[in-house]
């Protein structure tokens, strides 16, 4: 069922008509998490908060002091509840934590890991879901803006090698993957595919059937890609046609809007276009500038002890109101001596 996000009080009317034609209204304060469909206010601690740009899109409105008084601010969010994310979690499974981390998008580092793990085994944190928070909130003070990329290699390479490290779900989870993908796929195909549709979903905006339809449609054309690179297989055709399913979700590159485009264009170039198109004009040279420059740029300036063209500029105007004691005294030396 397709949905609509950000109905705001007092909108009861347009509410009503976007429940006719079939949407899932969803308040501003409230977030469906992409694994169970569950819709949970974020005042309910159900989901955690993220500055991944992943996440960027995914906002809903949060309690926060503002002076001092409540208020509501928007804040991004990780798309998975916690329920989900901490599902059958092994705390001890590297497999389990590589993913769970790459999902939240923050790296793995392996002394704060670690430490984690030991205070979680001798009871200083009494959960795994206390666990996990205390790790997040740890990564993003101690690695502002690091993302799962950033990662330690080792654990990098245990999610990346599907073969040895194949992700395992639930029979469950396996009924609503095929619900979703159809059968026929791997364990961790199925969470590649998701992983894939998650990522276009959190990434460009997504309100329409046709347009989900489409993200999914790419994120299986991306797995015929890997799988056909990885038998050393042409992928020619695969790539036309990822390109032409980009094209009609309008997410390929050469679409992006003209403040997009413009941020591309070399800085060397943007100042040509903005010397042709709107110059500096000429400085100007008339008696208010030159007063200016003389007797207030040029005087500042040699109270500073500068020696520049303005100083000089002050001081030949100057010089003609200024009484040379020097050349007096030199001029009636030089009339004794005529004498």
């Amino acid at each position: 069922m397709p949905h609509a996000y950000g109905a705001k009080a007092g909108e009861k009317t347009k509410v009503k008509e976007l429940e006719k034609l079939g949407y899932t209204v969803i308040p501003e304060n409230m977030i469906r998490c992409v694994e169970c469909g569950g819709i949970y206010s974020v005042d309910q601690n159900k989901y955690w908060q993220s500055t991944s740009p992943m996440h960027k899109n995914n906002q809903a409105l949060t309690k926060v002091k503002i002076e001092g008084k409540n208020a509501r601010d928007l804040r991004s969010y990780i798309p998975y509840c916690k329920t989900c994310l901490l599902k059958d979690f092994d705390i001890d499974n590297m497999s389990d934590v590589t993913d769970l981390l790459y999902r939240i998008d923050i790296p793995y580092k392996l002394d704060k890991w670690n430490t984690i793990v030991n205070n979680y085994k001798i009871g200083k944190i009494k959960t795994i879901e206390g666990a996990v928070g205390c790790y997040k909130k740890d990564i993003e003070l101690s690695y502002k803006n690091q993302r799962f990329t950033d990662s330690d290699n080792f654990e990098v390479d245990i999610i990346n090698d599907s073969t040895n490290h194949k992700k395992k779900i639930s029979k469950k989870d396996r009924c609503l993957y095929e619900e979703k993908w159809g059968e026929g796929y791997e364990d961790d195909e199925y969470v590649f595919l998701d992983r894939e549709w998650h990522k276009l979903i959190t990434s460009y905006e997504c309100d329409s059937y046709s347009q989900t339809t489409l993200f999914e449609e790419i994120a299986m054309q991306k797995l015929d890609i890997k799988q056909r690179r990885k038998n050393n297989e042409k992928v020619d055709s695969q790539l036309k046609t990822l390109q032409d399913l980009l094209g009609s979700a309008n997410i390929k590159p050469v679409q992006e809007t003209g403040a997009n485009e413009s941020e591309k264009v070399s800085f060397g170039t943007l100042i040509k276009k903005f010397e042709n198109e709107n110059p500096i004009p000429e400085a100007l040279d008339d008696e208010m500038k030159t007063y200016i420059d003389t007797y207030m740029i040029g005087h500042l300036a040699k109270m500073k002890g500068l020696k520049n063209k303005m100083v000089s500029k002050y001081e030949e105007a100057i010089s003609k109101y200024t009484i040379d004691f020097e050349k007096i005294k030199q001029t009636a030396l030089d009339d004794e001596v005529d004498i």
